[in-house]
Parts: structure tokens; C-alpha cells; sequence
């Protein structure tokens, strides 16, 4: 179903049978208007809960403001939200994980995170990150406003942060995922860290994927949810 986010249609798809309904995994794959494809997208495998996924093409023209781009996000992630109507928990993977923790600390409702494989110090990349193409010194608004590290008091809900150790993409290696971890709990927020010995980026293993279902199961669970 489209959700009208002000610019162009961000899409939210729900399996009819997948899980119960009482929790909703609302995973968010990001893109550029016009693009083709999206971002990557949810687990491999599920988690035995009741998973969504919201498409969301962004416009991020080369003079875009926080401002623009906040409304953009939480427009879509609150109808998103109300849609489900269920209890939802935000996910994704890389830059997907940076806009799951944005969701959480400015769309009410939300009741948890969990993030994947993320960059969460926009200042480590001052040189331009996904869509933005500004240096830090040009945009500092914007890198601190997609800094998790920098909003990590605002991050209430439990937080699953996951991450392979062997990341070597430059912009998330896995000392990002644990520099939150430290954040939110130092915040007094509540968190879990889960790092898997051997994985990059992208997660690649069968057993890792196993894992990694009864890691979110066992998060969910223990959470409350």
C-alpha cells in the first residue's frame, strides 16, 4: 500500500500470515527517488514475529536540510506505524539501522530498534555518506542529526544492536556498533549488543542467520514483547 510521505509514495507491505500480530518487525529499506531498487532489506530468515517492510524513497537533493528530510522520515514511519496496529519495533541493516534509530527517537509509539551493521558517528565519515555528497564542514547539522551517537539519550526503548566483526566497509567497522551500545547504556537506555566472529557487512552464513532469528526471538522476548 503507498503512504504518502509529502514528496513521492513510500511503500508498506504486510504479509497477510507471518507471525502474530501483537508485534510488528517494521523493517526500512532506504532509497533515492527514482531509484529502482531499495536498500537492503530484512533477515533471511524470520524471527517468528509478524514482519513488515516499509520502502522509502527519499528526495535528498545536494541542498537538502534536516528539516526536509526529518519530515520525509517520520511522515512515512507514523503511518507506517498506525497501519500496523500492532506493537512495532523499527529495524535495518547499514543505513537502514541509521533511520530505525532516527524512527525511534522522534516517531512516538515506537516501542524498540534493532540495527544492523550501521555507521552511527556520521562525524568517522566526514567526507559524504549514502545520499549525502556534502563534507561534514559543509552540512555539521545534518551529519549530527544521522549520528545515533549524538541523539543516544533520546533512545528510550530497548535497542538489539547487531554487527559482524569482520566488517570491513570503512564506514561501519564494529566498534561503531559498540560506541552506541556504550552511549545508550552511559544514556541510561537499554540495550544489547550482538557481534558475530567471521561476518562482514552482510551477513552470509546459514548458522549466523540461525542465530541471528534466535537472537531477535530471544531479544523480543526477554524485552516484553
Amino acid at each position: 500500500m503507498d503512504i504518502p510521505t509529502g514528496f513521492e509514495n513510500a511503500r508498506l507491505a504486510i504479509p497477510a500470515e507471518n507471525g502474530p500480530e501483537k508485534v510488528t518487525l517494521l523493517w526500512i529499506r532506504a532509497g533515492l527517488m527514482g531509484e529502482a531498487e531499495l536498500g537492503q532489506g530484512p533477515p533471511p530468515i524470520s524471527s517468528g514475529f509478524r514482519e513488515a517492510i516499509l520502502d522509502l524513497p527519499l528526495h535528498w537533493p545536494s541542498d537538502a536540510s534536516v528539516a526536509m528530510l526529518h519530515d520525509q522520515i517520520t511522515s512515512a514511519v507514523s503511518a507506517a506505524v498506525e497501519l500496523c496496529q500492532s506493537t512495532v519495533i523499527v529495524g535495518g541493516h547499514s543505513f537502514g539501522a541509521t533511520l530505525a534509530l532516527y524512527a525511534l527517537a522522534h516517531v512516538p509509539g515506537i516501542a524498540g530498534a534493532i540495527a544492523h551493521s550501521g555507521c552511527y558517528n556520521r562525524t568517522h565519515t566526514p567526507n559524504g555518506f549514502h545520499f549525502e555528497k556534502r563534507s561534514y564542514w559543509d552540512a555539521p547539522d545534518l551529519y549530527q542529526a544521522f549520528s545515533a551517537l549524538h541523539f543516544a539519550d533520546r533512545l528510550k526503548c530497548p535497542v538489539l544492536i547487531v554487527h559482524g566483526l569482520a566488517d570491513v566497509n570503512p564506514s561501519t567497522p564494529p566498534q561503531e556498533a559498540i560506541e552506541l551500545y556504550r552511549a545508550i547504556v552511559a544514556a541510561g537506555g537499554h540495550s544489547r549488543l550482538i557481534l558475530f566472529p567471521y561476518e562482514g557487512h552482510s551477513f552470509r552464513f546459514r548458522e549466523t542467520h540461525e542465530a541471528l532469528a534466535r537472537g531477535h526471538g530471544d531479544w523480543l522476548r526477554k524485552a516484553g514483547f
